[in-house]
């Protein structure tokens, strides 16, 4: 070449061979040089764009590079063929050039000499163009084969290069393997000779762990047999502790009330001045409870003229389990069995009570014979409940009661003749018009006949012997109808609708 390069990139075009850029000296070059094998000359070509060298290289394998080897060998035995057949040729012209001097001689035989000569000089002339046409293919197909060898030497200095490098990182991790191979069989040596010191107290410390484990087995035996045993006396432990259970709720509700009878007599004997303030504020005030009234049953949530708060949502809308007790200027506080919050004043108190065991969202409070009864509700999952609690005041003690056979939020409880009434409600998405009443006597649920509209955060009260019920939603609008239950009947008629339509509204029975 013109000029000397190194790391080029070379290929083969129309029987020429082209090299392309390359590194010369300190920087790459642009320029381009083709070789012509017919003429054995190279001439400049137009430059690259761009300088680059080591361009276009691929990575070839040793079995390729072999592959190329045996394909010029291959062509050269060939081309040697060609120029082999090639004298054979010449010597046949020879031939004929004395056969055609002998049939000059001969003048019979002359024409037919002639015209075999003739044939034979054409099947030569065209088996010599066919040869001349192979022999040129062959020639480009030895230029490519010489290019591909080139490549194949490029590939194999960079694989050599490779092969070095991973000669160097192998030797370098067989050291460490060395090493850390010496390292481990010190440490093995020293821990055979320790396990063989050790080996004779493993082989008794075996026989006392077979000993052991021939023990424990024995225990797991007893073990088993002693959990059945125990199981049948904790079967027959509950059913005696829930006999002792019903027997006790009905001592306590007995203690209860004569609990009450006696600080009701302790207060008349100790303070009858507050006595006197109190009956002085009842005939003072212009309204007259229900409570104290024949035809009306207890105001919901009202004990002993206190007013009660159960559970509800907080300002994160998360229910809560805790009741608060409002108590009215002229009532003494010292009846109440509670945690007061703040003295009371002349317009009355609040104190906290002793918290619901659930926490409960729109639950139903009512209360019934001086007893506080909380329904059903919506817990932290916003799932509704069916569970019940009574409240025993004094000395608030919160007790759990048979559940509700529906599990409902946003429902309304009213006390009529001595039972608890629970009306309507929401199951998920579903309003119900279903009605549950609760009789503490028998201390069971039954399902009455339903309303006539599904009806959830609706308001009711108990009143002359019948449970009357007002607006609510049915999932989709407020209501302004209403309703009443007549507990002799068991049917519900409709009343007069309200003025305005209402959810969520609450109602008490009131004497003027």
């Amino acid at each position: 070449m013109t000029e000397a390069r190194q790391y080029t990139c070379a290929g083969v075009m129309a029987g020429k061979i082209y090299v392309c850029g390359g590194w010369a000296g300190p920087q790459p070059v642009r320029s381009v040089e083709c070789f012509d094998p017919d003429y054995s000359r190279w001439s400049p070509m137009p430059p690259m764009l761009v300088a680059r060298w080591g361009a276009g290289a691929g990575r070839k394998d040793c079995f390729a590079m072999a592959c190329h080897q045996e394909q010029i060998q291959q062509s050269q035995s060939r081309a040697y063929a060609i120029l082999d057949a090639q004298a054979n040729l010449l010597g046949e012209r020879e031939l004929l050039k004395r056969s055609s001097a002998l049939a000059q001689q001969t003048a019979a035989d002359q024409q037919l000499r002639s015209q075999a000569a003739a044939m034979a000089v054409s099947r030569s002339l065209e088996e010599q163009q066919s040869l001349q046409k192979e022999l040129s293919s062959i020639r480009a197909s030895l230029y490519q084969l010489r290019s591909a060898s080139m490549e194949v030497q490029a590939s194999r200095m960079r694989c050599s290069k490779q092969v070095e490098e991973l000669a160097q990182t192998a030797s370098l991790q067989e050291m460490t393997c060395r090493q850390d191979f010496a390292r481990l069989e010190a440490y093995l040596h020293d821990a055979s000779v320790q396990n063989i010191g050790r080996k004779s107290a493993v082989e008794a410390k075996s026989a006392e762990a077979s000993k052991l484990i021939k023990h424990a087995h024995d225990c797991a035996d007893r073990r088993a047999r002693a959990e059945d045993q125990l199981q049948q006396t904790l079967s027959e432990r509950m059913l005696r502790d829930r006999v002792l259970v019903a027997k006790v709720n009905e001592i306590v509700n007995k203690l209860e009330r004569s609990r009450a009878l006696r600080h009701i007599q302790e207060r008349s004997r100790r303070n009858q001045v507050d006595e006197l303030l109190q009956r002085m504020y009842t005939m003072a005030s212009a309204p007259t409870l229900l409570s104290d009234n024949p035809f009306v049953e207890d105001a919901g949530g009202v004990i002993n003229k206190r007013l009660f708060i159960c559970g509800g949502l907080d300002e994160n809308r998360q229910p809560l389990n805790s009741v608060e007790c409002f108590t009215p200027p002229g009532v003494p506080m010292q009846l109440l069995h509670v945690t007061p919050r703040a003295q009371q004043t002349s317009t009355g108190s609040w104190q906290s009570v002793s918290s619901m065991a659930e926490r409960r969202g729109w639950p139903a409070a009512v209360s019934l014979q001086g007893l506080l009864y909380v329904c059903g509700g919506r817990d932290e999952q916003r799932e509704p409940l069916s569970s019940v609690e009574r409240l025993n005041h004094p000395p608030s003690i919160w007790l759990p009661l048979p559940p509700l056979s529906s599990q409902r939020a946003g429902a309304s409880a009213a006390a009529c003749g001595g039972r608890l009434y629970v009306c309507g409600g929401a199951f998920g998405a579903q309003m119900l018009n279903s009605v549950e009443r609760y009789d503490p006597k028998v201390g069971t649920w039954e399902t009455l006949a339903p309303m006539l509209k599904r009806r959830a955060y609706v308001a009711a009260a108990g009143i002359a012997g019948r449970i009357h019920v007002f607006g609510g939603s049915d999932g989709g609008q407020c209501l302004e109808t209403a309703e009443r239950f007549d507990p002799a009947l068991g049917t519900w008629i409709e009343l007069p609708n309200m003025t305005d339509r209402r959810s969520g509204a609450a109602s008490v029975a009131l004497l003027i």
